[in-house]
């Protein structure tokens, strides 16, 4: 084995070792995570952690509660639960609408009880200085390049963040059908780490 192949073996090793690390790293802190809605549809929220332990209390309204009409925002909102939308007691208060952000949004709802109106607030929270981003990507390319036009394939996993900047392993494997005019090999394949930032 010529010591070129064993470099290669060696650094794909490394590569596997550190994806498999990754992944694990990023189970373990999620898992430690409230949920949060990842899928299309809607799913339970989870409550801030901050207000779990706050005492409940019944307050004595002194107007009926304001409620949504039930029939107009499930034609609105098409997608509810069956669970939410077949049961008669469930009535609706508020909607709120949040837009994709790096960050924690913590929402608020609140029922004003002399006019018995329900409305919420929201905040936005920067990201946290590091994070684990557990995205896995996977793409194609096709250009010219010195050696001609060229064909390439790859994937990795952004598997840590310290700021504004992601780490990420990476494989990738390009074809270069020019490359005997430019004396290079015509499959071409890396292993390697990049830096990213974005913002």
């Amino acid at each position: 084995m010529t010591l070129d192949k064993s470099h290669s073996i060696m650094a794909g090793i490394i590569v596997v070792l550190l994806l498999a690390l990754g992944f694990g790293a990023s189970w373990w802190y999620h898992s430690r995570q409230a949920p949060i809605p990842s899928t299309p549809g809607f799913q339970p929220t989870a409550e801030m952690k901050e207000t779990k332990q706050i005492t409940r209390v019944k307050e004595q309204m002194s107007v009926p509660l304001v409620t949504l009409k039930k029939e107009e925002v499930e034609k609105a909102v098409p997608n509810l639960p069956k669970d939410i939308t077949g049961d008669p007691d469930n009535k609706y208060t508020t909607t709120t609408e949040v837009n994709p952000n790096k960050g924690k949004t913590n929402v608020v709802t609140y029922t004003n009880i002399k006019t018995g109106k329900t409305k919420s607030v929201a905040e936005v929270e920067n990201p946290p200085f590091f994070g684990l981003p557990k995205e896995v990507f996977v793409g194609g390319r096709y250009g010219i390049s010195t050696e001609g036009t060229k064909s390439t394939l790859y994937g990795g996993y952004r598997g840590l963040r310290v700021w504004i900047f992601t780490l990420s392993p990476y494989v990738s494997a390009s074809y270069l059908p020019q490359a005997i005019q430019y004396k290079v090999k015509s499959f071409q394949g890396e292993a390697m780490f990049q830096a990213e930032a974005s913002w």
